[in-house]
Order: structure tokens, then sequence, then C-alpha cells
């Protein structure tokens, strides 16, 4: 599994702000270019 990585402090402070806008969970992933699973 070697396309597996941990999301940084970054990317989750990113997704909370997201998330706290309204986006939906695809909209995020594509927001940051990672996959929505």
């Amino acid at each position: 599994m070697s396309g597996y990585s941990h999301l940084t402090a970054e990317e989750r402070d990113r997704i909370a702000g997201l998330k706290a806008g309204g986006l939906s969970l695809r909209a995020i992933a594509r927001a940051l270019g990672r996959a929505a699973s």
C-alpha cells in the first residue's frame, strides 16, 4: 500500500474550515486533491 499517506495537520485544519463552510465530503476531497474515501 505505497499510495497511502496520512493527512497533515495543515490538511486537517483545511478540512475543518471547508466542512464548517458547508462543503460536501467529495468537494473537500477535490479541493485537497485527495480521494473521497
